[in-house]
């Protein structure tokens, strides 16, 4: 994105939407407490990936806002799994420490979103 708020269009890369990469991030996120924000950054991906352009097992590892892609079953979006290990962790240090039942109820409550 530019300042502006427009789409960078210097080369390709800067036009695209990188599903793995997104869903790196979002782990990332995730173990930092950033529970909203994860769930909401996937969502994007998810929706696009699943509904908009319906891609299915051939996730792509990039694609443009008009639809087109490369990289049809590229193997980078499976770092969503990255989110599921973020998360499972996350769970067990709520278990080990002091019960904190507001932030377990916002993360179920954001998984929920997400599978909507």
């Amino acid at each position: 994105m530019r300042p502006n708020g427009a789409v960078d269009e210097m080369c390709m890369q800067s036009k695209e939407v990188w599903t793995g990469t997104t869903y790196a991030v979002a782990a990332a996120m995730l173990q930092v407490g950033l529970e909203d924000e994860a769930f909401k950054t996937m969502k994007g991906v998810i929706d696009t990936t699943y509904t908009t352009h319906g891609y299915m097992f051939q996730t792509p590892e990039a694609w443009l806002a008009n639809g087109s892609f490369r990289s049809c079953s590229y193997m980078r979006p499976l770092s969503v799994w990255a989110v599921q290990w973020a998360y499972d962790n996350a769970q067990k240090q709520l278990a080990t420490d002091e019960f904190d039942q507001e932030l377990e109820a916002k993360m179920k409550a954001n998984i929920q979103a997400v599978k909507k």
